[in-house]
């Protein structure tokens, strides 16, 4: 089965980290709720996205394959990169959302794992007319794996979505 939900990894000097696309998108909205300024991403290097099936911006590919001009978005993942500033900023705003993100499991509706031992992030399915929870949703396997992924973007170097 596809996984309609694939997400993105973030690269870095001390590994990767894999985040479903819904889940991201929560991230990137509690931080911001929570008081972080995004930069925005810096372009990424052509090569990368070339190397990952892109086609230069200024090419005669269909629009949907070529590299878009560059507006300094968070997703979906070109490639980009993520200053180690924007990384620390984006870091410690999540830190200031953990209080109130509940430490029990309070899914949207049905959900799934993104892994088979349910160790990892839980994907909501919420019924059609629910109005989304970036909280309820980062609740608790979720919570777990972001306080992980706060220690991860404090790392040194920045990342590159990918």
């Amino acid at each position: 089965m596809e996984d309609k939900n694939p997400g993105i990894t973030l690269w870095g000097g001390c590994g990767e980290f894999a985040i479903p696309a819904t889940i991201w998108l929560s991230i990137l909205s509690v931080a911001t709720q929570c008081g972080w300024t995004p930069t925005g991403t810096k372009a990424p290097e052509e090569e990368w996205a070339l190397a990952e099936g892109w086609s230069p911006a200024d090419s005669e590919a269909p629009p949907e394959e070529r590299l878009p001009n560059w507006d300094g978005r968070y997703y979906p993942d070109y490639m980009q990169q993520i200053t180690d500033s924007d990384a620390r900023a984006l870091a410690d705003a999540l830190e200031r959302a953990l209080p109130d993100i509940p430490k029990e499991n309070l899914p949207i509706g049905d959900y799934r794992y993104s892994d088979a031992e349910c160790e990892s992030w839980r994907i909501d399915n919420p019924p059609p007319g629910t109005t989304p929870n970036s909280l309820r949703e980062l609740s608790g396997n979720n919570r777990a794996c972001l306080e992980d992924l706060i220690v991860h973007l404090r790392e040194p170097g920045g990342f590159v979505i990918g």
